[in-house]
């Protein structure tokens, strides 16, 4: 893949190939939103409007921030990649008494940290060796201490807060959002993809009984998955046309890691800048006019935005064998606590999606690893350039 640091948006990932095949034109961050609510007022920040995310990517240290291990990236060391032993097999599989397949995950890591104001945003894409990609967005930093904020915690501010120091110190009640975009190309010809959704439901003949249908929505708005959306549904980009046995449309799945339903979503910036907010996955077709669901400028004029994703995708157009681009929005609440002090904790407070290969391949490709394990417990064919281990694993 190639890397670039747009100004606005952070990293963007452009032309992310896997064995031989491009997955992806284009991935990476539009927008990153909190929005706060105290006694007396809510507010909110579309953070690119602070200068951009881009912008805001600062220096890494490594040994803290980055593994001690990694290659620095750009003249201010504001990103840093690293090889990652996951420390979890991709698979395995014990049978009579012995590990009969098995192969180690490790993963690509690239990594940015973007301060905005207080908060810090630790953004990482993990390449797998399988294909998968799975890109997270984890906030640390300090708790917001603006205007905004009473001084001290009171009785009044009970519902919208926490008091997180012994002093009276309040932390507010609070959202994060991240929203990205994603260029898939599946298969030989990328003007030619669909939407195809994936929905288990009861099967009517028996309690307990399970069943799953697929879908291949026809428009923009059939195809998009709002936020309060309860059903088991999986959001696939497929070749309709390209196929492996058993006529299985080849397809990448791509789900949030984090959902969370809008409480309130007429509220301006829900309604308007990010609109992006209501929708889990949206996917609308590939146009040089609508490069973006996102500008910095809104934050201030978030009720009359200039593009907003509900124009995309109330556009309304086919989808069906069409150059697409998936939208794919991850948020979560944050209920301070004593333990954000002094800085929040990024474990838990993490948002993002998953890319994973579905039907693309007769079997799992990364089977065939060098350090894997096949079906009669002996080692794959390392190759001509592999470093062998000396030793079986466990020895």
């Amino acid at each position: 893949f190639t890397l670039t640091n747009d100004r606005d948006k952070a990293l963007q990932f452009w032309n992310i190939i896997f064995r031989g095949q491009r997955v992806a034109y284009e991935m990476g961050v539009q927008e990153t939103l909190a929005h706060y609510t105290v006694s007396d007022r809510t507010w909110y920040f579309l953070d690119s409007w602070y200068g951009g995310l881009g912008a805001s990517g600062r220096t890494l240290t490594r040994g803290i921030e980055c593994p001690s291990s990694s290659v620095m990236m750009f003249s201010d060391n504001s990103a840093c990649v690293w090889e990652h032993n996951m420390g979890k097999p991709l698979g395995s599989h014990w049978k009579n008494g012995e590990l009969r397949m098995g192969w180690p995950s490790h993963a690509l890591v690239v990594r940015q940290i973007i301060t905005v104001s207080n908060y810090d945003y630790i953004s990482d894409t993990y390449f797998f060796l399988n294909g998968v990609i799975q890109v997270e967005m984890a906030f640390t930093g300090e708790l917001y201490a603006g205007i905004e904020i009473p001084a001290y915690f009171t009785e009044a501010e009970r519902n919208y807060g926490t008091q997180v120091e012994a002093a009276g110190r309040m932390g507010a009640l609070h959202n994060h959002f991240a929203v990205w975009k994603i260029d898939l190309e599946v298969g030989s010809n990328y003007k030619d993809n669909s939407v195809l959704i994936h929905e288990v439901e009861p099967d009517g003949v028996r309690l307990g009984g399970q069943m799953y249908k697929q879908t291949l929505p026809e428009t923009e708005l059939t195809s998009a998955v709002k936020f309060e959306n309860t059903k088991a549904q999986y959001y696939h980009v497929a070749s309709e046309k390209e196929k492996t046995f058993g006529q299985h449309m080849k397809s990448y799945l791509v789900k949030p890691l984090s959902s969370i339903a809008i409480q309130q979503p007429k509220f301006e910036v829900y309604d308007g800048a990010a609109s992006w907010t209501k929708y889990q996955v949206a996917t609308t077709v590939r146009k040089e006019e609508e490069q973006d669901c996102n500008l910095p400028r809104d934050n201030k004029f978030a009720a009359n935005p200039a593009v907003e994703l509900d124009r995309l995708v109330e556009n309304d157009e086919p989808v069906r064998g069409k150059d697409l681009v998936t939208w794919v929005a991850s948020g979560l609440w944050h209920i301070p606590q004593t333990e954000d002090m002094p800085v929040t904790f990024a474990l838990g407070n993490t948002l993002g999606f998953i890319i994973k290969p579905f039907d693309m391949y007769e079997v799992d490709p990364s089977a065939d690893l060098h350090n894997a394990w096949d079906g009669t417990g002996m080692k794959t064919d390392p190759g001509s350039c592999a470093v062998v281990r000396e030793t079986p694993f466990g020895q």
